[in-house]
């Protein structure tokens, strides 16, 4: 993310993987955090963002699946 351009890097935080990458980082390679290697964002960024992102996500997945009636009225209609 270090050498990315303006518009790479807005594409970045609004990607839930590149937290979870740089969890990973933190995780695996924090010994070399001297060399360069490692996290780039605090863990507690990252771990806030993926919380905000699976929060986000359920409530669009609820709203979807209250727009059609529930899960068994779902599974169990008529298909033509």
């Amino acid at each position: 993310m270090r050498r990315l351009g303006p518009a790479l890097q807005a594409l970045v935080y609004v990607n839930p993987l590149a937290y979870g990458v740089d969890l990973l980082k933190h995780a695996l390679l924090a010994e070399w955090m001297g060399a360069g290697y490692g996290g780039e964002l605090p863990v507690l960024l990252d771990f806030a963002a993926l919380a905000a992102f699976a929060v986000a996500g359920l409530a669009v997945a609820a709203r979807l699946l209250a727009r059609e009636g529930g899960v068994a009225r779902a599974a169990f209609r008529e298909r033509p």
